[in-house]
């Protein structure tokens, strides 16, 4: 009896936990039901397979969002979480939106206005164009379209309208603005009231943003500061045979200058007052007789080329015959396709540094200097040492001149022995040879052009010096030649040399002086200038017959 109560009690039970829902999911394979949010509480799918099956699929890609798809249970049913898979799509550029974010240019008098095309799903723009409306006005300026060239109907062009003022005399007027011009060709005119144009004044154009060329009458003989200032259009340039001056800056900025229009002759002679002074600077080409000047061979007629001559042309080769006396300072500066160069035997004067920036002429090489000439003498000329560092420079003995700069800042150079032949030396010539210690001076006559400070002359900054020797048949010693260099002894071989103003000032280590081959009478009767050797040490001249303290 006890026996079958606990049957019956076994069998109750089992009944019991069959009617209860399982604790874990009831796999049902593929054929899983969509995602739903009110399952029992009591379920525990696991969401966590990645299947791309198109019945996990929430949404497609686009070009913006790869396709979405369901986590699933390993039952197979869906859940609520997504994942993305696979690539976005590619844009469809086909969409054609007339708006101003998809605006590639404005109508013209030639054509529509175009746009870019857009994605039609997401509106991003594409590279494709396509045109929309009609097309535009013309843009009438100066009685011209901008866009297209043609004439504009309505224009009545005014070309003498310039303003002109008189001059103090009242002999002739000076160009002193635009006026009521509204050309972009420019023509200057000769006359104005029946008297002579002469001038163009300070600032006349300054600014003029219109302008494209300018042609100057011959009756013009100066060109104002800054007269063409920052005339952005500005691209050519026409002198008249009567130019003489051009101040300051008068074509500063004029940046797309191609040509100047002028004679080699009259560049040489025009005095530019700075390298933004002359359109050469800015626009490379020289145009005579209607060619372009490609090798500058100076006339007979010319005897001196100025300063700014020719800075910034493009020709590549300068001859200059022997009646030409002096080239001026920066006369060639930043020739860059300059090569051949050939000087003449009449030179006596050469600014400062006449070929700077021109790196690819080509130079005859002597013992690390670099030397320009002529058929009769290819070291007619020391331009500048072959580099700074060099340690030692041995001077041709041919050399007639040395150039400003020349050895500016060889700071290994310890001697230096300038030739007898030397006729002239430039500014800083020696400036910063820092190592310099003893100096042979042996040129008969030096002429010089260096500005009478202590910052040009050319020893200035070597002091380092100890030792100078003056030869036998040097006849004069230049203004400020030695000016504060280090020199301790000073000797001359010669009995004949005559000292200039301050050649050996503020040498404040000056203590011995050398006059072996003279007497003290002769010493005393030497032409010497009252400051020759102002603000030195107390220096002792030793003669052959004695010695002679400073006074």
């Amino acid at each position: 009896m006890k026996n079958k109560r606990i049957t019956a009690l076994f069998i109750a039970c089992a009944a019991t936990v069959a009617a209860l829902p399982a604790a874990g999911c009831n796999k049902k394979g593929n054929d899983a039901p969509p995602p739903t949010t009110d399952l029992p509480s009591h379920t525990s799918h696991v969401y966590d397979r990645k299947v791309t099956e198109s019945k996990y699929l929430k949404s497609t890609a686009t070009c913006t969002q790869k396709a979405l798809y369901y986590y699933s249970c390993e039952c197979g049913e869906a859940g609520v979480d997504t994942f993305e898979y696979g690539d976005k799509l590619p844009h469809s550029f086909t969409e054609e939106k007339a708006e101003e974010e998809y605006l590639k240019s404005q109508a013209t008098c030639t054509a529509k206005a175009v746009y870019y095309k857009s994605c039609s799903a997401c509106g991003e723009k594409g590279n494709d164009t396509f045109e929309y409306g009609q097309v535009g006005e013309h843009s009438y300026k100066n009685g011209k379209c901008a866009v297209c060239g043609q004439d504009d109907p309505s224009f009545v062009p005014n070309t003498d309208g310039f303003d002109f003022s008189l001059s103090a005399d009242g002999n002739s007027y000076t160009v002193s603005g635009i006026g009521e011009v509204n050309v972009t060709d420019i023509i200057i005119p000769s006359e104005h009231d029946g008297k002579p144009v002469t001038e163009i004044a300070d600032n006349a154009f300054n600014g003029n943003k219109a302008i494209t060329s300018v042609s100057i009458p011959d009756s013009v003989t100066t060109i104002g500061v800054s007269a063409f200032f920052s005339c952005g259009a500005l691209t050519e340039i026409k002198f008249g045979s009567g130019v003489k001056t051009v101040k300051t800056s008068a074509f500063q900025f004029c940046e797309i200058l191609t040509k100047l229009e002028a004679t080699v002759a009259q560049m040489c002679a025009i005095d530019f007052k700075n390298q933004f002074s002359n359109p050469l600077y800015y626009a490379h080409t020289l145009i005579e007789n209607g060619a372009a000047v490609t090798a500058i061979n100076v006339p007979l007629q010319v005897d001196k080329i100025g300063n700014f001559s020719f800075v910034g042309c493009n020709a590549t080769a300068l001859s200059v015959h022997d009646g030409v006396s002096s080239i001026g300072t920066y006369a060639f500066k930043d020739c860059v396709e300059l090569k051949k160069v050939e000087l003449g035997n009449g030179l006596t004067t050469i600014g400062n540094t006449p070929f700077a920036g021109c790196e690819l002429i080509e130079y005859t090489e002597y013992e690390n200097g670099l030397y320009l000439g002529n058929a009769d003498n290819d070291y007619l000329i020391l331009i500048k040492a072959k580099n700074v560092e060099i340690p030692d420079c041995l001077i041709h003995d041919e050399t007639e001149y040395i150039m400003g700069n020349a050895f500016k800042d060889c700071v290994n150079i310890t001697a230096i022995t300038v030739p007898l032949k030397v006729s002239y030396i430039g500014t800083s010539a020696f400036y910063g040879c820092t190592s310099l210690k003893t100096v042979n001076y042996l040129a008969y006559k030096v002429s010089t052009t260096y500005n009478a400070t202590l910052s040009t002359s050319p020893f200035s900054g070597c002091s380092a010096i100890e030792n100078i020797t003056i030869g036998a048949r040097v006849s004069q010693i230049p203004k400020m030649m030695f000016r504060k260099c280090g020199v301790i002894n000073l000797t001359f071989e010669g009995k004949k040399t005559k000292l200039l103003a301050k050649a050996f000032g503020n040498c404040a280590n000056l203590t011995k002086i050398s006059f072996l081959n003279g007497t003290k009478e002769e010493w005393n009767k030497l032409g010497k200038a009252n400051d020759w050797a102002e603000n030195t040490g107390d220096y002792v001249i030793s003669c052959s017959d004695g010695d002679i303290a400073k006074s």
